[in-house]
């Protein structure tokens, strides 16, 4: 298993929601990229309500390229898969803030 390297890009359009989810990473060429993307534009993200759906929505998306599963396995692959889950949710919410709330997609990979 490769190690999970989590990132959570910019903002990106709804055009590439329709990409494939796997990708080669430029810099290794052997490792391949899980993306998911978090739509959020239909969310009203001043509230309460809003929020929670969007922080949901990560939460699933980051288990998705993570494969966060929590099951019985090897402890490295657990503490691996829960530090990119972790990471994942965090990345995205720091993009979040960064950009400002404005509708819109963020991009969860992991490789």
């Amino acid at each position: 298993m490769f190690k999970n390297a989590l990132i959570a890009t910019g903002l990106v359009g709804l055009v590439l929601a329709a990409q494939p989810a796997f990708a080669q990473d430029a810099a290794n060429p052997d490792v391949i990229v899980q993306h998911r993307m978090v739509q959020y534009s239909d969310l009203d993200l001043s509230t309460a309500k809003g929020q929670s759906t969007f922080d949901a929505r990560v939460r699933h998306a980051a288990a998705a390229v993570c494969e966060a599963n929590f099951g019985p396995h090897p402890l490295s692959e657990a503490m691996e898969s829960r530090r990119c889950y972790r990471n994942a949710i965090q990345s995205a919410q720091r993009t979040m803030v960064a950009r400002g709330l404005t509708g819109g997609a963020v991009k969860v990979a992991a490789r």
